[in-house]
């Protein structure tokens, strides 16, 4: 039974690593497989802290700012995320369109059109998201505020755990105001 659950970690460590989806039940292949597997885990997890933060910082700005639509991009997105950037850190940008090529192509051209306006501090690429055709931009140095824990602050985190608290309290409220008047309704 043991070497059999051995097998199945192995075998599983391998199906993950491997590109194409193949499997194998070479054992030499699957040990290779898995000793590549265990090197990218240890990667990962040094990269892990930064990804959480990263997150963090995603999940603090709650809905994208700037939207760019199916007729493209003009030089008034450039001087709106330039007005956008003066005021925040970071902004999220929502790309409607598929006509612009892809979303890392999009950032360039919107940082150019940035730059042209007038943008100082310069503008970075902080992450993309393409399930939500979503991208996040911020000032220069950002990401490496976001990758230290520094972004977004510990008191924004507190203001927000503290909203998010209210808001729970309001809705039990409620939720025990209904039960109440549904109850005096069924005497």
């Amino acid at each position: 039974m043991h070497k059999f659950l051995l097998f199945l970690r192995v075998t599983f460590s391998c199906c993950i690593v491997m590109s194409a989806g193949a499997f194998t039940t070479d054992r030499r292949v699957m040990r290779e497989q898995r000793v590549s597997f265990c090197f990218k885990a240890e990667k990962s997890d040094e990269m892990e802290v930064g990804d959480k933060n990263m997150e963090i910082a995603w999940r603090h700005i709650k809905k994208p700012l700037l939207r760019i639509g199916k007729s493209g991009m003009t030089e008034s997105h450039g001087n709106s995320l330039r007005d956008l950037l003066s005021q925040h850190q970071a902004v999220k940008v929502k790309i409607n369109t598929n006509k612009l090529g892809t979303l890392e192509e999009v950032f360039y051209q919107l940082k150019e059109y940035t730059e042209n306006a007038g943008s100082s501090k310069g503008v970075e690429l902080l992450r993309v998201r393409p399930s939500d055709s979503t991208i996040m931009v911020g000032s220069a140095g950002l990401s490496e505020l976001i990758s230290q824990g520094e972004f977004p602050s510990k008191k924004a985190l507190e203001i927000q755990a503290y909203k998010r608290q209210k808001v729970a309290e309001k809705k039990q409220e409620a939720r025990e105001a209904r039960e109440q008047a549904r109850l005096k309704r069924g005497r």
